[in-house]
């Protein structure tokens, strides 16, 4: 590997030591991790064998245990309160338009929070001041409708929907 100039040409001796050398370093440095790597996993395979432990089969069959036990667990239903009032504000929340307004909201705020910039004049402060209050009143309806149409049990079942809650929250004492 050291002496080779080129495809088809005649090797000449230490032509290529820098590159020869690298590559010898290298081959017994990752060879020697890999091969330390294999002695290793045999000595600690050879203990759990002593112990009589297999421990990749014992881990995949705990695992499976655990998950049919967790999957086949009794779980609670809630059921959504079932008043016209919760069922029209369900209807609404649940609704596409709903959802896209409640979307293009979201997402105008972010670009409106992204515009602030240094030296900005009073006017555009007052601007991002007022939309942000705007659409902080709308998440706050948003959440008001979503409790009133699932009930407070399954609203904090959803793990989504407590995370707007703390989203309020924490806009609230900002």
């Amino acid at each position: 590997a050291m002496d080779a100039t080129g495809p088809g040409i005649q090797p000449v001796e230490n032509t290529n030591v820098a590159m020869g050398s690298i590559f010898f370093v290298l081959f017994i440095f990752v060879g020697s991790f890999f091969s330390l790597n294999l002695f290793v996993s045999f000595i600690v395979d050879g203990f759990y064998a002593a112990q009589g432990v297999d421990s990749q089969f014992d881990e995949i069959q705990y695992a499976s245990v655990r998950k049919l036990v967790f999957e086949m667990w009794p779980k609670r239903y809630i059921k959504a309160p079932m008043n016209i009032i919760s069922l029209i504000c369900r209807g609404l929340v649940m609704s596409v338009w709903f959802k896209m307004f409640s979307g293009t909201c979201l997402l105008m705020n972010i670009i409106c929070m992204t515009l602030t910039h240094q030296g900005q004049s009073a006017y555009f402060e007052h601007f991002l001041n007022v939309q942000n209050d705007v659409f902080f009143t709308i998440m706050c309806v948003e959440l008001f409708l979503t409790i009133v149409a699932w009930g407070p049990k399954l609203f904090l079942a959803d793990a989504g929907y407590v995370f707007d809650l703390f989203l309020v929250c924490a806009t609230t004492i900002t």
